[in-house]
């Protein structure tokens, strides 16, 4: 392989054996994700996919499985439910995230979080905007400003409000 597509390609793969079709419980995830950093395609292999109401299921994993090193992880916050309950919700899943890092201590980093932008936020710009504008704001209060942000866009949005 040249060396640009392997550049292009590291890190690439995301791990989310927790969601269909594995389906894996969080101990067998945990298992197969470290089994997988051990393997000569490793570094193909990008962050652990998490929701961040998991997080302490993900840390009594860790604990109990004995796996060691530093792993990387993108986590799954706010909601499906709308705007405000997507806002909502980020303030205890900060908690969630600083209390895991914590008690991981170094050996965890929570790289990406995924959130889902909600429907009503894609009807016209403004209401884009203002989602946008309380998001920001509302990842500053709840310690997730530091972390890079991705919007999962609703397969029924506005392709060019979105785009």
């Amino acid at each position: 392989m040249n060396r640009s597509l392997r550049e292009f390609m590291a890190s690439l793969v995301d791990y989310a054996g927790l969601f269909p079709p594995a389906g894996l419980s969080m101990a067998e995830a945990v298992a197969e994700y470290a089994q997988w950093l051990e393997d000569p395609s490793a570094w193909m292999l990008g962050r652990f996919i998490v929701p961040a109401q998991r997080l302490p299921e993900l840390d009594e994993a860790l604990a109990a499985s004995g796996c060691t090193g530093t792993w990387r992880y993108s986590v799954l916050a706010g909601s499906r439910d709308g705007a405000d309950a997507c806002l909502d919700a980020l303030s205890a899943q900060g908690r969630l995230a600083r209390d895991f890092e914590n008690r991981q201590a170094g050996s965890a980093g929570i790289e990406t979080l995924e959130i889902p932008l909600p429907q009503e936020a894609c009807t016209q710009e403004k209401a884009l905007y203002v989602f946008l504008e309380r998001l920001r704001a509302k990842l500053e209060t709840a310690d997730f400003d530091a972390r890079t942000a991705y919007l999962e866009i609703p397969a029924a949005a506005d392709a060019d409000l979105v785009a």
